[in-house]
This record gives C-alpha cells, sequence and structure tokens, in this order.
C-alpha cells in the first residue's frame, strides 16, 4: 500500500525538470537546490499537503538519459510528466536546438497544464533577435516562443503554432546574488505564490536566522572547546598544588632539629612507609648547611631563589625542571623547627607528566558528553524534520 502522503497528493512529483543534456550540469545543481529548499515556517501555516511540508519540492524529477534522435518520448518521460505539477524548462541555445525538449513542452500542454509551464533561462539570451542579439544566442525553444494549439489530427495533441507568445521567464545565468532571487522566483511559481515579495522577505529572515544559528553554534563550540582544555588543566593543577600542600604538612610534621654536630635536621623514623616523597620530589634547606634531599634529588639539587616564598608569606607554588631536565610542579615554605625555632625552607615537587596525564581525563569525557548531545541534537533534528513533512 503507497504511503499517506501518496494516496493524498494528486501528483507524485512537485515538477519536472526539462533540459538538454548539454546543461545537464546546471540541471542537476538546480534540481539539487530546489529538493533543498526549505519554506520558511511562516509560510507553512494554512498550506496543505506538499506545499505545507519544510521541503515542498521533493520530489522533482529529472531524467539522466540521453534521449535517442528519431524516437518518441519514453514511456517513463510521458509517465513522469503525467505525474508531474509543473514543468521547468531550462532554456539555453541547447534546450532551443532540442527536438526533446520541444516534445516534452507538447507532451506537458495536452494534459491541460499549459500555465504550469516555467520557463528557466540558464544560457543564452530569451527572444534574441527582438533584443538585438544573435539568433543562435536565442534561449527559449519554439514552443515558449510561440503559441500552443491544438494539432488538427486527433489525438496527436499539442504544436507549435505561427502566434508569436509573450512568455514570462526567469534568468538563471547571472551571478550568485541575482541566481537567489532567480530560484525564488521559480519557487514562488512552483508553490502558487501570489505574492514574490513576502517569500523574498520571508526567505532573508530565515536564512539570516540560521546564520545566526551557525554563528552561536561555532561561539558555543568555541567556548566548550575553551572550556574542555583549560578548565581540565586548572584542575589538575588545582589537585596537584592540594596534594603538593599535603605533602608540605607531612613533611614539616615529621621534621626535628638536632643540636649535635652544629645542629642539624633530621626525619621522625616513625613516617615509615608513608614518606611523603614516595613518588615525589622534595629538599630541605637550613642555614649554613648542604640541602638535605630525597633519594631522587641525590643527583642533584633543585635550584630555587633565595627570595621565593620567605618566612611568613604563604607557599610558593612554581614550574621548574629538575636536575635531569624532566617538568616538575613545585611547593615551597619556610618554616621555623623547634626547639631553636631555626628557619627552614621546605621543598616538594611532582612530576609534571602525571599532571599531564590526568588533565586529559576530563577533556577525554567532555568530548564523550558533546558526543552523546550532539547524537541527540541531530535525533531532535530528524523527529522535527519527519514532523514538518
Amino acid at each position: 500500500m503507497p504511503p499517506e502522503s501518496a494516496q493524498t497528493e494528486p501528483f507524485r512529483y512537485a515538477a519536472f525538470i526539462s533540459y538538454s543534456h548539454a546543461d545537464r550540469y546546471r540541471a542537476r545543481a538546480i534540481h539539487r537546490r530546489l529538493e533543498a529548499y526549505v519554506l520558511p515556517r511562516t509560510l507553512r501555516v494554512g498550506r496543505i499537503g506538499r506545499k505545507g511540508r519544510s521541503h515542498p519540492l521533493k520530489p522533482v524529477f529529472r531524467d539522466e538519459d540521453e534521449l535517442i534522435p528519431g524516437h518518441g518520448l519514453p514511456e517513463r518521460i510521458q509517465s513522469a510528466l503525467e505525474q508531474s505539477e509543473y514543468l521547468v524548462v531550462l532554456c539555453s541555445p541547447a534546450a532551443a536546438a532540442s527536438p526533446w525538449v520541444e516534445r516534452e513542452i507538447l507532451e506537458f500542454a495536452s494534459l491541460g497544464r499549459e500555465q504550469n509551464i516555467v520557463a528557466a533561462v540558464v544560457a543564452g539570451e530569451a527572444n534574441a533577435e527582438s533584443r538585438g542579439f544573435l539568433a543562435e544566442d536565442e534561449a527559449l525553444p519554439r514552443a515558449l516562443r510561440f503559441k500552443l494549439e491544438q494539432a488538427p489530427a486527433k489525438g496527436v495533441g499539442m504544436r507549435v503554432g505561427d502566434q508569436p507568445a509573450e512568455p514570462l521567464w526567469v534568468d538563471l545565468k547571472d551571478k550568485e546574488s541575482d541566481k537567489r532571487s532567480g530560484l525564488l522566483r521559480v519557487i514562488a511559481a512552483l508553490l502558487s505564490f501570489s505574492s514574490l515579495d513576502e517569500l523574498v522577505r520571508r526567505d532573508a529572515i530565515e536564512r539570516r536566522q540560521r546564520r545566526l544559528n551557525w554563528a552561536f553554534g561555532a561561539i558555543v563550540m568555541a567556548l566548550l572547546l575553551f572550556i574542555s582544555v583549560y578548565v581540565p588543566d586548572s584542575i589538575a593543577r588545582q589537585a596537584m598544588d592540594s596534594r603538593l600542600l599535603g605533602d608540605l604538612e607531612t613533611l614539616q610534621s615529621v621534621i626535628h632539629y638536632e643540636e649535635e654536630d652544629g645542629g642539624y635536621v633530621r626525619l621522625d623514623s616513625s613516617l615509615g612507609r608513608r614518606e611523603p616523597f614516595s613518588g615525589t620530589y622534595w629538599q630541605i634547606e637550613m642555614p649554613g648547611r648542604e640541602p638535605f634531599a630525597s633519594r631522587s634529588l641525590w643527583d642533584g639539587i633543585l635550584r630555587i631563589p633565595e627570595d621565593v616564598a620567605p618566612e611568613g608569606s604563604p607557599p610558593a607554588f612554581l614550574n621548574l625542571e629538575d636536575p635531569v631536565g624532566s617538568p616538575i610542579r613545585v611547593a615551597v615554605r619556610t618554616v621555623r623547627v623547634e626547639p631553636r625555632a631555626v628557619p627552614v625552607r621546605i621543598i616538594v615537587a611532582l612530576d609534571r607528566v602525571e599532571r599531564d596525564s590526568q588533565r586529559w581525563r576530563a577533556p577525554a569525557l567532555l568530548i564523550g558528553l558533546f558526543g552523546l548531545l550532539g547524537l541527540a541534537f541531530l535525533g531532535w533534528k530528524l523527529v522535527s524534520n519527519r514532523l514538518d513533512r
């Protein structure tokens, strides 16, 4: 059983495109633009059937095969003409010289729909000689330049008469901006609009709204991209700084000052496996002594300016390199160690490679989320388009 739309539509095709094979590329482009045209929502109200849908000119018939001279119109062409509400003739010097274009015009006119023929000039000149052009520049076929009359032989259909006609035609061969205007004229005729200005105005509003939507979407995507890169980096940095602060507190809690041998600092042996320097760089500095460093730094010392994190100031955070050139994140704090209240500068650091690996976990989650949102949006558009049809 055919679909409900097919049962209610009097014609299977919105239009039949008649053209010369020499103009096949133009015909293909016009065919695509007609079927892709989206009627503004405000103009769909009150229109029934195909003409009230979002894509009111879909489908349009265009035959790809080149016809053989000396033969009649193939059955598929005659059937498509009978099932088309309008005939769009792509006029050009090649079309004016084509017997097939003329036959299609006559066949369509014999169906009683001569008023539904729309002429669109894609090359050459309409009424060339009367406008001072050469005869070979003529774009309109004879069946459009002269009035049609009933053939005397019964059942033969229409033929080209001797009386000149004054056909209306649309120019589709100029620059792109004029092409849009010309295309809208063709669309207005195919959709039986009484006011071209209303269609042009509504189309301009709809296109401007679509451009704004695209611009807004681009801005949102750029913002989301910025967020997906900057925010995870900020979160990862804050997490690393929080861990470094914890290591500073832990290290500070296990430092003791010994007065023997001129005074030195030691770590509480009860720290055991809770050592904050497991996977972490650390270094302890005190006046007059060489820095006391973790095993990972025994082959080198972190050189940090003396004015960084003076006593009484909050911890300082720096991006540096360890003795072998690996990027690290460093936290520095100066404290006083009892019982002599000796000033000691504590330095802890983490490998930034770890932070970088954490930083991209959030973008991966965000990208996955955006992908799901994109799929949901596409699904919504598909459903809304189906409902608009």
